[in-house]
């Protein structure tokens, strides 16, 4: 069997795994996530958050640039500043990664009998 290439596989399911790749570290994931609960945070506020020094911040957060699931915009106000927001495509990924678990989840909930009466209805494993 010969290993399908590139050209082989949907160009769009390429950019879904890019975007995961993007995220499968966990500093990276939690500047994500503070980028997403705090659209406009500044580069030294993510640093801050991920108690890291800002080399490997800047590293981080350039992965996800790469991944163009941030955008950054510049400001100068004093001294330049710039503030990050998920790009369109990063709330889509957002959306596909923790829509899916929420969605997971809530399917796992127990659910109480329709009589009102009775034991709540216990998860299986």
């Amino acid at each position: 069997m010969i290993a399908p290439t590139e050209t082989d596989v949907d160009p769009a399911l390429l950019e879904q795994l890019r975007a995961f790749a993007a995220l499968d570290n966990p500093l990276r994931l939690r500047a994500f996530l503070a980028i997403h609960d705090s659209p406009g945070i500044s580069f030294n506020e993510i640093a801050a958050l991920l108690d890291a020094e800002t080399g490997l911040a800047a590293y981080h957060v350039g992965i996800l640039k790469a991944a163009d699931l941030v955008e950054v915009s510049y400001a100068r106000s004093g001294r330049a500043t710039s503030s990050y927001r998920l790009s369109e495509w990063g709330k889509a990924i957002r959306e596909t990664i923790f829509g899916a678990l929420a969605r997971s989840a809530r399917s796992r909930l127990p659910r109480k009998p329709a009589s009102g009466r009775g034991r709540v209805a216990r998860p299986t494993r």
